[in-house]
């Protein structure tokens, strides 16, 4: 399933024993300007390669307060992010069923 910012309502389903969100925005909420400078320089400050990368995309737009390249920003990674959520679910309950969790 494709998540598309700003256009989906209803529930999303993310996984086996997970907690369902009905979702119906319309609008851009206020953001928290100084909160997420704040995450994205954690963010920075990461040695994962990739989560660098996430969070040296997001601080131009950020720094601007630019809504439109933060919601560009977000259309390009959210996918990324829900795969990985979607494949850590499986990674995980394989471990379980090795014992490991």
């Amino acid at each position: 399933m494709d998540i598309k910012m700003q256009k989906n309502s209803g529930i999303i389903n993310i996984g086996n024993g997970a907690t369902y969100t009905v979702i119906n925005h319309t609008k851009t909420e206020n953001v928290d300007w100084e909160r997420l400078t704040k995450e994205i320089a954690a963010l920075k400050a990461s040695s994962d390669r990739s989560i660098q990368k996430f969070a040296d995309e997001a601080a131009e737009p950020i720094k601007k307060k630019d809504t439109g390249g933060i919601k560009n920003w977000l259309a390009k990674w959210v996918p990324c992010i829900g795969g990985l959520i979607e494949t850590s679910y499986y990674i995980l309950e394989i471990a379980a069923r090795f014992g490991i969790l």
